[in-house]
């Protein structure tokens, strides 16, 4: 019978079993480290569209589409020949405003500053300030005895009025209370709308526009009625609008700059994250949170290799408590137990019971106690001298131990005791 056997596979299909164990070995090692740099990315992203979208959440927000912003507004105000600058503090906006012939919307539900309050008082004449569903704050530093009313009629409202950019856009959806002028001094109000509108023109500074109802101009709002040709023609009487829009309220005066924040938002978020991040990191790398759990060494070390190797970590240490303290317990478990004293003897005790064994009366108990509960050498020579003695002690204790079983045994003739 003839055995046939298979010609060997070509170089190319051989596999090296150390290879692959070596590439699972690098997966292990890198896995944990590469899922946490992808959370790391994926947390980074989702920060930035945090802020990108929060940057676009607002009540007549000029740059957002959602059904609250006022994108719509924007856009049609600049198709029909208006241009619109956007800004996002109040400083930038005002000085803007200062050059005259312009249209400063204020779109902001946020509370302004006290002192922007009375920098809107001061712009020129030539200007226009509009104020969508502005705070009483604002309202009582601008108008002092400007008042509201709760009668108005379920829209749509007619404009009642003789302004033109009222009359103009004809009835609108203002369904939100109104303002009354009645007892405002020293000023010319136009009222439109059952007081959903005002126009306030006084001898000095820039002329006022109320809008009692902000939802008008919204996205959502702004294709009923007429809306949106109200909101046009209110911004749409100067060459320019500058549209101030603040996404969080000034907390401070406007123009200080030592209390303007330092950073944007997104950074304390992201700073909050890579905090998270870099606890779970931690986290990874004590992760042993259990007892220590014996394993096979990958390879057999030697005994006395173990005992040098940690001998000269105490002497690079120049840890000699230590080491005397493990050289007096290892010939103190080596003597204990045939002293039938138990585990934990007292010294002087000890000393008596090891100097019977080893016929080392009298000074030998003194000696034998300092010996093994001494103080601890203050040099090397002194470490090898306290060895050297505890080899001593314990080879003679063994050395009569074993004298004593052999004496036990047999008599001089070889006869049992």
């Amino acid at each position: 019978m003839t055995t046939t056997l298979a010609p060997p596979p070509p170089p190319g299909q051989l596999k090296d079993p150390s290879a692959g164990a070596a590439t699972g070995r690098a997966w292990r090692w890198a896995r944990l480290p590469l899922l946490i740099v992808v959370v790391l990315v994926l947390g980074a992203s989702i920060v930035f569209l945090i802020d990108v979208s929060s940057s676009e959440v607002g009540t007549l927000n000029p740059r957002s589409y959602r059904p609250e912003g006022a994108n719509a507004l924007r856009v049609i105000t600049e198709k029909y020949g208006t241009p619109v600058r956007t800004h996002d503090d109040s400083a930038s906006a005002l000085e803007a405003a200062r050059a005259g012939d312009d249209t400063l919307f204020v779109s902001s539900t946020e509370p302004l500053a006290l002192r922007t309050i009375r920098a809107l008082g001061s712009l020129p004449a030539s200007t226009r300030v509009v104020l969508a569903e502005p705070d009483p704050q604002a309202l009582q530093a601008l108008l002092p005895r400007l008042t509201f009313r709760d009668d108005l009629p379920e829209p749509p409202v007619s404009p009642k009025c003789s302004a033109p950019e009222a009359t103009a856009a004809g009835p609108a959806g203002i369904q939100s209370r109104g303002y009354d002028a009645s007892e405002l001094t020293n000023a010319t109000v136009t009222s439109c709308y059952d007081g959903g509108v005002l126009l306030v023109t006084r001898p000095t500074g820039p002329q006022y526009v109320l809008i009692a109802d902000a939802e008008i101009l919204t996205n959502r709002h702004l294709a009923e009625n007429g809306n949106a040709a109200l909101g046009v023609n209110l911004l749409s009487t100067h060459d320019r609008v500058d549209w101030l829009y603040l996404d969080e309220s000034e907390t401070a005066p406007a123009g200080d700059a030592d209390s303007q924040p330092l950073f944007p938002r997104w950074v304390t978020v992201a700073f909050v994250y890579l905090l998270v991040a870099g606890g779970l990191a931690a986290l990874w790398r004590a992760r042993r949170l259990g007892t220590p759990v014996p394993e096979p060494l990958p390879v057999v070390v030697r005994s006395a290799e173990t005992v040098e190797g940690r001998a000269r970590l105490y002497r690079k240490a120049r840890a000699r408590q230590l080491a005397a303290a493990s050289l007096r317990g290892g010939a103190l478990a080596r003597v204990t137990p045939g002293l039938g004293l138990g585990p934990d003897p007292d010294q002087r005790a000890l000393a008596i019971a090891l100097a019977e064994r080893i016929g080392r009366p009298g000074r030998g108990v003194d000696e034998l106690q300092l010996l093994f509960y001494g103080s601890s050498p203050t040099d090397d020579q002194g470490l090898v001298a306290l060895a050297t003695d505890l080899d001593q002690a314990v080879d003679d204790y063994l050395a009569n131990l074993t004298a004593g079983r052999t004496g036990r045994g047999t008599t001089a003739e070889g006869t049992p005791q």
